[in-house]
């Protein structure tokens, strides 16, 4: 028994390195399950005191997020990715309608807008707030006060936008801010 013991001490002194795999004999991971899994207790929560949430990527490689990052990944909130840009944006295949609140730094000015954007047409000024926003064509508006403008492009990628913004008067600066995108579906 005392050799037993002393067996089994040495051993759990050793760390050991094991994947399991269900149903799949090529493990990439630790546990790697090649099917659904399924959960049948979970404890609730409160928004407060989350902080991380489980995600996956395309692959099914099981993530942590934030919840404000999945709320921004969904294409629905989409934040600046830089000074000027956003990619990623819903747009579904007819139209959809984008409230933008935003910033320009050089200048301090917080502002909002909507429109209304309709694939291959282009946008309806649906509300403006501090600066006045004129459409286009079918892929771009500006947006102006104070003898300042910007000029919004969008560029299509299937069901999902990117914009650049480029200012083409007055003097320096950069535009920050998040889209919200309300897609149409009829």
């Amino acid at each position: 028994m005392r050799r037993l013991t002393i067996l089994l001490l040495i051993l759990a002194g050793f760390s050991m390195d094991a994947q399991v795999g269900i149903l799949t004999t090529s493990l990439t991971r630790i546990l790697d399950v090649n099917d659904d899994a399924r959960v049948r207790v979970l404890s609730d929560i409160l928004m407060p005191n989350v902080s991380q949430v489980l995600v996956t990527d395309t692959s099914g490689l099981l993530q942590q997020a934030t919840p404000i990052d999945v709320l921004y990944s969904s294409g629905l909130y989409t934040r600046s990715s830089s000074n000027d840009n956003w990619s990623g944006i819903y747009v579904g295949s007819k139209a959809c309608r984008l409230d933008f609140t935003g910033r320009v730094d050089y200048y301090a000015i917080d502002f909002t807008f909507s429109v209304l954007y309709k694939i291959g047409t282009g946008f309806q000024v649906i509300s403006q707030n501090v600066v006045t926003v004129t459409p286009n064509d079918a892929t771009s508006f500006n947006v102006s006060w104070g003898g300042i403008n910007y000029l919004f492009r969008f560029t299509l990628s299937g069901n999902t936008a990117s914009v650049n913004v480029t200012k083409t008067i007055g003097g320096g600066g950069w535009s920050q801010g998040t889209f919200r995108s309300i897609p149409i579906m009829d």
